[in-house]
């Protein structure tokens, strides 16, 4: 992605949890925003996109957005505070390719740093990230009136999330829309495809069945939540939050 920076100014770079809900009237610096952990969404009012776990949004100064924490989980993130002639004009989110590591150990190192004694330092790794950040991809989005295209596929997953005869590989059609399209739009609105969409909320709404002991057995918040085969929902819950459901119903 192309973009440039002129008569920088390093304001800060912070290290950060994202409160549940973050209106922003307008944006006092430019900005890069480095998702650690967690997923926040974000409206910029003429378009919505979801912010995930390597990925950075470029902010330009005087940006108008709402950033809303998703599905309550935490989220940590590191802010790069900066003045000065930024080409972007709006947001734009790009995802870290491999040299996300690198990326993240200097963004790591510039914020134990101390802005007035060690900004030389601070600027030669920040320039090294910028030089990084132009490589990557950067997402496509759409209008909100485009986006708007996949309402009738939302409403459904709505009401019947926790069906599991929804099918998702038919969403598509209750909005006249091809599937291949219909992927692009939700996975730029969303940051993910519709079944991984779908799989998050199910996984959550298990959690917290089990978190707040309304279900003792992992069978039935399973069914609850929409899984037909436990071992399938004992699995993949696993890999989401690192331990088997059956942790959150002894605790």
């Amino acid at each position: 992605m192309e973009f440039y920076i002129e008569n920088l100014e390093l304001l800060s770079v912070l290290q950060l949890v994202s409160p549940a809900r973050l209106p922003v009237p307008g944006r006092p610096s430019h900005a890069f925003i480095f998702r650690r952990s967690g997923c926040v969404d974000y409206d910029f009012g003429t378009w919505q996109t979801r912010q995930n776990p390597g990925e950075v949004m470029l902010i330009p100064k005087g940006t108008v957005f709402t950033a809303t924490l998703t599905d309550g989980m935490e989220s940590t993130y590191t802010a790069v505070n900066f003045q000065g002639i930024f080409s972007l004009k709006e947001a734009k989110k790009l995802t870290l390719g491999a040299e996300m590591v690198k990326i993240y150990a200097w963004l790591d190192r510039c914020a134990a740093m101390d802005p007035d004694r060690d900004r030389y330092w601070m600027l030669s790794d920040f320039y090294r990230i910028v030089a990084q950040l132009a490589q990557q991809k950067q997402h496509h989005y759409y209008s909100q009136d485009t986006m708007s295209l996949i309402e009738p596929a939302l409403e459904r997953i709505q009401k019947d999330l926790f069906d599991p005869e929804l099918k998702v590989g038919l969403l598509h059609e209750s909005c006249g829309l091809s599937n291949t399209y219909f992927r692009s739009l939700f996975v730029a609105r969303f940051g993910e495809t519709p079944k991984q969409y779908i799989l998050d909320r199910r996984l959550t709404h298990a959690k917290q069945l089990l978190e707040s002991g309304e279900c003792r057995l992992v069978s039935e918040a399973a069914r609850l939540s929409g899984f037909e085969d436990p071992l399938y929902f004992s699995r993949v819950f696993k890999a989401r939050y690192g331990y088997p459901p059956s942790m959150d119903v002894m605790r």
